[in-house]
Formats: structure tokens, C-alpha cells, sequence
């Protein structure tokens, strides 16, 4: 794309000069991002980050409306109603998943992040934010980093070959959930026997498989507490048949177990309370089968 219209230098993120990317980091960023799994197999998402991205650094605000977008990007006519059509809002939304699943794995640690705020099309350029209000060890748990937890990737122990893309798909949407709690540090695992798991220094781990009993399958989830390989929480569920069921049950399932892990991190690295606590989150879990 030509230069006219863009900002030469760089974009201020929030007005302190510390936040300025250049546009160089920017397309470097975008580049890397676009070749990575989540985007690399998926066409219309690359197209739709691409775009966005260098329409937002050319301060092009009419190329990020909707029907612009549709157009461009999904080959839409102007018969296009964004009204009654969902087409770029549906797309908008995969493209934020797969940019908070790329930075929570992939792009964790890298100098620029690229993030497409809830309510609006045009990007925003900035570098990463450390938390600030993240509860150091007390002596008693000095082995273990806290509130920092790595979610495993899921096994699946079945014969069936589609479970794969389920247990994966669902630790990675769990690692995304967790990731909005902000008593929380969410990592993502890379598998089993990769030493970069242990250098994470998690306080706990998520862990979860898929079995089969029969023609039941099951999802059973355990917490575990890394410095002594403890058990801390676990329970399992039996998931509906193929269907439009299991998406809302796996759906629900990912909220409820977010909503528990990062609830209880309050209380996990001591006792008083916990019981209570676990209780009231549980009942917001689906129902055990």
C-alpha cells in the first residue's frame, strides 16, 4: 500500500511517549502474527487483520467500517446489509480469539501487541502492559510463582480422532477465559515432555482428558498444585453426542471453570474460606453426570 495518508513514525498508543510503536514494529508484528497456526490456516482472518491493520496505521477510518470490510476482505457486494447480515461481526470475533490465544502462547513476550478492542474495527498498537497489581509469594509458597497458572493441553484418551480438536480447542478457549480475571497469569502449555513448561514456574497447573466409557465420553479436569504435585481440585462431566448441545455445554463449561480457578486463586495458597468459596463456584458449574 503507498505511504499517502500514513503516519511516517509511529502510533501513540495513550499519550505517554513510552507507549510509541513505530510502524516498522507494527508490519514486523503483523507479519509474524499472519504466520502463525491460528492465522496461517485461515484465510479470511488474515485477510481481515490485514487489512484493519494497515488501514488503522494509515488512519484510514473508512476502510474499518463494516461495509468496507465486508467488501474488501469478504468479497461482498453492496447488497451487504451489516444489519441483518452478523458476517464481519462473527469475523471480527475470531480474529480477537485467535490475537489473545497467539499472545497468551506464541507472542507472549514479544515487544509490540496488537489487540482489536471489543466495540471497533481499528486496531490498537502498543506494548505489552506488566500487571500491577499481582500478589507476591508469601514465604510459605516461596517454590511457587502465584497467581500463576499453566493450562496443560488436553489429552484425549479416546479412539476418536475428533476429540483431538476438542481437547485442544477447549484448553486453549480456558487459557483465553482465564486470561480476562485479573487475579490471574495465564500460560499456555506446549505439550508433555517440553522443558519450556517447567521454566514457567507456574504455581499450579490445569490439566484435562477426554475418555471413553462405552459411547460416553468424558471430560475430567484437575488443578494441581505444582511445588507438591497435589490435587487440589478436579471433576468430570459427561459431554452430549455431537450436536448443537455440546457447543453450549462445552461453552458453558469454559466459563464455569474460569470462573472457579480464578475465583479460588484468592484463596488456594492458604485455607481459611476455601471450602466455602469452592462451593459457591461449583454450583455454577454444568451439571455432573
Amino acid at each position: 500500500m503507498g505511504n499517502c495518508g500514513e503516519k511516517p513514525a509511529s502510533q501513540i498508543t495513550d499519550g505517554d511517549p513510552g507507549t510509541t510503536v513505530s510502524r516498522q514494529e507494527v508490519l514486523a508484528q503483523l507479519e509474524r502474527i499472519l504466520a502463525s497456526p491460528d492465522f496461517a490456516s485461515a484465510p479470511k482472518s488474515r485477510r481481515f487483520l490485514q487489512h484493519v491493520v494497515e488501514a488503522g496505521l494509515a488512519d484510514r477510518d473508512e476502510e474499518v467500517s463494516q461495509q468496507a470490510i465486508a467488501s474488501k476482505v469478504l468479497n461482498r457486494g453492496t447488497e451487504f446489509d451489516p444489519v441483518s447480515d452478523p458476517a464481519v461481526r462473527m469475523l471480527a470475533s475470531r480474529v480477537r480469539r485467535a490475537l489473545r490465544s497467539y499472545f497468551l502462547a506464541r507472542g507472549a513476550g514479544e515487544s509490540v501487541e496488537i489487540v482489536l478492542p471489543k466495540g471497533t474495527y481499528r486496531p490498537r498498537f502498543q506494548r505489552p502492559v506488566p500487571p500491577t497489581d499481582r500478589r507476591e509469594p508469601s514465604a510459605e509458597d516461596s517454590s511457587e510463582i502465584w497467581p500463576r497458572i499453566l493450562v496443560m493441553p488436553f489429552r484425549n484418551l479416546t479412539d476418536d480422532a475428533a476429540c483431538d480438536y476438542l481437547a485442544q480447542g477447549l484448553a486453549a478457549e480456558l487459557a483465553i477465559e482465564l486470561s480476562q480475571h485479573r487475579e490471574t497469569e495465564i500460560l499456555l502449555g506446549v505439550g508433555e515432555e517440553d522443558p519450556r513448561n517447567g521454566e514457567a514456574a507456574a504455581g499450579y497447573e490445569v490439566r484435562g482428558t477426554f475418555t471413553q466409557n462405552g459411547k460416553d465420553v468424558r471430560v475430567s479436569v484437575q488443578v494441581l498444585r505444582v511445588a507438591r504435585r497435589q490435587v487440589v481440585w478436579g471433576q468430570s462431566w459427561s459431554m452430549p453426542v455431537p450436536g448443537p448441545e455440546r457447543g453450549s455445554f462445552l461453552g458453558e463449561l469454559v466459563s464455569s471453570l474460569a470462573a472457579m480457578i480464578a475465583g479460588n486463586a484468592v484463596w488456594w495458597p492458604g485455607t481459611c474460606g476455601s471450602d466455602f468459596r469452592s462451593r459457591r463456584l461449583l454450583a455454577m458449574a454444568p451439571t455432573k453426570r
